[in-house]
């Protein structure tokens, strides 16, 4: 007779841990400490306290815990924007200046799937399954601050409203552990998140970007029409193949998709004869909008590219634009980054091209850096400004 199979429970579930809880310079009192007052925010979140306590699946870990959610998908994403703004006012002042051993950071991974319920050897209650497995693998790709997603609940979530589409951002494809790969989103705004894409796959960092090559050429100054063109050469610093990146088009007027001209192409020469010569099309398998001034898109590496291969690659496309400002996102430890603006000289505007490190959440400028060189070329000017060994996460924007 054949054993009756297990009820699969499916749920959406948070997985939460206190970032460096175990640093031998943390009395085991401090840590306690940490552990208990994130379970006192944790009970005061409204997400929380507003669903009855039989409909959530908790597992407590010791450093954090893991909470499913099985009615409503978009609660653990509720739920942590509300703790992370918990902790971010309790936190104020516990800087490097004023005892930063008492500040509580964590990290959060998200994602839906099975799992079954079980009794441990104590005969306690207990749950297993994908749902809480890949939850638990995506928190360990995370760094201090974010909320990181899986593709399935994130595309969901995405579709359910303006507002996820304008918080929840892709990142990019991660390895786990048995060669599994998989599309990472990352959840920020005002208050919670970390706009820092994550750099390391279980410990190693996955990616670097040798050079990358930004160029705007302005090519209808009435109409602000620009010509866009980034090339990369990225090595895989992982013991796992990348499959594919993700980027993005930003523009103050609404982007039309169909009229952007997009093209992704590698190239194989060293010279301009050549480089033009052996470009190879790269395949865009999706396209997103998640709002009238950002178009989203995938490419496809293929064959992937393998542990210590370098890929070199180009994207470019046009578009048009309102105010004269671009800003590049560095989202990978980048050994050399160079932009170039080519503009007709009959603009005039030398003295306006400037050049700012900005803060992606507030979208303010966090420092203003150096100006470009400005050359001559016959009727037009060519302003370049490069900087080497760029951490992830570090944002510019170009104003001329």
């Amino acid at each position: 007779m054949e054993r009756a199979s297990r009820a699969a429970i499916y749920s959406t579930f948070l997985f939460i841990d206190i970032v460096g809880l175990s640093d031998p310079i943390i009395s085991t009192e401090a840590q306690l400490r940490k552990i208990e007052l994130l379970n006192r925010f944790i009970k005061e979140c409204h997400s929380y306290k507003t669903t009855d306590t039989n409909d959530l699946l908790i597992l407590p870990t010791g450093d954090g815990m893991a909470i499913g959610f099985p009615k409503q998908p978009d609660l653990p994403l509720r739920f942590a924007i509300e703790l992370h703004r918990k902790l971010d006012e309790y936190n104020q002042g516990k800087n490097e200046e004023n005892d930063p051993l008492q500040a509580i950071k964590v990290r959060i991974g998200i994602h839906g799937g099975p799992v079954f319920k079980l009794h441990d050897i104590q005969g306690n209650e207990n749950i297993w399954g994908p749902g809480i497995v890949i939850a638990r693998r995506i928190m360990d790709l995370g760094e201090e601050g974010q909320i990181l997603l899986s593709a399935r609940i994130a595309e969901d979530l995405r579709e359910l409203s303006d507002y996820y589409k304008q918080i929840i951002h892709p990142v990019g494809i991660y390895s786990f552990k048995h060669d599994q790969n998989t599309f990472i989103y990352s959840a920020y705004g005002e208050g919670f998140g970390n706009p820092k894409p994550p750099s390391k796959d279980y410990g190693y960092e996955t990616l670097r970007i040798l050079r990358c090559i930004e160029k705007l050429v302005i090519i209808d100054e009435q109409n602000m029409l620009v010509h866009y063109s980034r090339t990369y050469d990225i090595k895989n610093m992982s013991e796992n193949l990348i499959f594919g990146s993700m980027h993005s088009i930003q523009s103050d007027i609404q982007i039309i998709p169909d009229k952007v001209n997009l093209k992704v192409y590698s190239h194989d020469g060293e010279t301009k004869e050549e480089f033009k010569k052996q470009q190879h099309p790269i395949a865009i398998p999706s396209m997103f909008l998640p709002n009238p001034h950002r178009l989203e898109f995938t490419v496809a590496f293929d064959p992937p590219i393998n542990k210590d291969e370098i890929k070199s690659y180009t994207i470019e496309y046009d578009v048009q634009r309102h105010g004269r400002a671009t800003a590049s996102e560095i989202t990978h430890k980048c050994d050399y980054y160079e932009f170039t603006l080519d503009y007709p000289a009959s603009l005039g505007i030398d003295s306006m091209v400037k050049v700012a490190e900005i803060n992606l959440l507030t979208v303010q400028e966090a420092a203003t850096l150096a100006s470009p060189v400005i050359e001559s070329q016959g009727n037009r000017r060519i302003a370049k400004w490069s900087i080497k060994n760029i951490p992830e996460g570090k944002a510019f924007e170009f104003r001329w």
